[in-house]
């Protein structure tokens, strides 16, 4: 009895060639390539939500009134031996009022001043924008037991929480960075290249007072909507965080004569920490350094609830 199964000798086609298979060169992505995915997966749910496009149109507002607001002011210097000029088409206006509104009250200065104004207008959006985009970051994936799903990849559970925090600090750099930085840019282009060498620190100091948001607000969000995972919840919480706390500690701080209550508010820590980045010493406010300790114990405490949640999760 004779097999029908072709036999290959020396020097004939492999099998592999007759059946027109291709060996895989490639080389495996990893785990952290893995979490970059995890980031664009998450990015990609979010800007489907109607709800986040107008939170970050009145995002746009604020960064449009820095950026219109200084071609305003420059405007204004040219015309300023005028006595009333025409603005906006219908409105008479003095130009030694409006440069004196625009330059000292508002700050259009390109000083220090004017990011950390920036910062602090664009962090109102942002707050309210984290609160709701947080329970689908990572809410749903504990609600809808879609979790498993990622660990079962050959993805750990700090490449998911990188992920996760990889797409919230995206949000908060969009928000507040990165206008900063297009505001930085822009008054450089209209004052003159001087100013890019007179103030190539401050470029520094936005990046990281954009990187103290992103880092706290990333793991804070994360390890929040990790035990809080319904929005109405969250948004609770959130606003007890952000809006509750800083003004018991407003109240405190004042009635107290001692500005070290205000360490308990997370969002004035931020601010403290990140005006001295900008090179901006604040009165009546806590030292740096002790701001900075509050914001790095809330990220050490974030990361091992964050910890915790995903490594109680069961992977079948």
């Amino acid at each position: 009895m004779t097999s029908d199964a072709p036999v290959f000798h020396p020097g004939h086609a492999s099998p592999e060639s007759l059946l027109r298979y291709r060996p895989w060169r490639g080389s495996l992505g990893g785990p952290w390539r893995g979490a970059l995915a995890v980031a664009r997966l998450s990015l990609a749910g979010l800007i489907r939500r109607k709800l986040v496009w107008v939170l970050l149109a009145f995002a746009a507002l604020i960064f449009l009134s820095f950026f219109f607001g200084q071609y305003l002011l420059i405007w204004a210097v040219g015309q300023i031996n005028e006595e009333e000029v025409r603005v906006a088409g219908f409105q008479r206006v003095n130009p030694n009022n409006l440069i004196r509104d625009l330059n000292k009250e508002l700050k259009l200065n390109g000083s220090a001043e004017t990011f950390r104004n920036l910062f602090w207008y664009e962090g109102s959006i942002l707050i309210v924008t984290l609160a709701f985009v947080g329970a689908q970051i990572v809410g749903n994936d504990f609600r809808h037991r879609s979790l498993p799903f990622y660990l079962s990849k050959p993805l750990a559970g700090r490449h998911y929480i990188a992920g996760k925090c990889l797409a919230v600090s995206a949000i908060v750099l969009a928000v507040t960075a990165l206008p900063a930085m297009i505001l930085f840019i822009e008054y450089g282009l209209l004052d003159g290249w001087e100013y890019f060498w007179r103030s190539g620190l401050l470029f520094f100091g936005i990046l990281g007072y954009g990187a103290v948001l992103a880092a706290t607000l990333s793991l804070l969000l994360v390890a929040v909507t990790s035990t809080v995972q319904k929005t109405a919840p969250l948004v609770m919480v959130w606003s007890a965080i952000f809006i509750l706390i800083p003004r018991v500690a407003q109240f405190l701080a004042v009635e107290t004569a001692s500005p070290n209550w205000r360490l308990i508010d997370l969002w004035n820590c931020a601010y403290v920490v990140g005006n001295r980045m900008l090179g901006i010493t604040l009165d009546k406010q806590p030292s740096a350094g002790a701001s900075a300790a509050i914001l790095i114990a809330t990220c050490v405490c974030s990361a091992v609830i964050l910890a915790r949640r995903v490594k109680a999760v069961e992977v079948v």
